[in-house]
């Protein structure tokens, strides 16, 4: 695990934790929506996963890349950049981490 995906030369793993406050979690389920459809449509080169999963209030992302260059990409999305927009506007909390796969074929 690392703080900085920058160590990884290709396929690494981001696990992102969320905390939605208050009343949020049906705007925040909503506010997925897009960038799952965006992943699903096959518009992110170099993103192999893309996965949410929540209870109540707290959100799980799982996300896998090729490289360095797709995750860079992704982040230039507007479906990207929309819902950081919103996790800002909630006052979300947010735990990113780094991992490297132990088998990846």
């Amino acid at each position: 695990m690392s703080a900085a995906n920058e160590i990884f030369s290709d396929r690494y793993f981001i696990v992102c934790q969320i905390e939605a406050p208050g009343d949020n979690v049906e705007e925040l389920v909503q506010a997925f929506k897009p960038m799952i459809q965006f992943f699903e449509s096959g518009q992110e080169p170099g993103t192999l996963m893309f996965r949410v999963v929540h209870f109540e209030n707290k959100f799980v992302v799982f996300e896998q890349y090729e490289n360095l260059a797709a995750q860079l990409l992704h982040r230039q999305s507007e479906a990207y950049k929309a819902l950081g927009a919103f996790l800002r506007s909630i006052k979300a909390k947010m735990d990113l981490k780094y991992y490297e796969g132990v088998f990846q074929p």
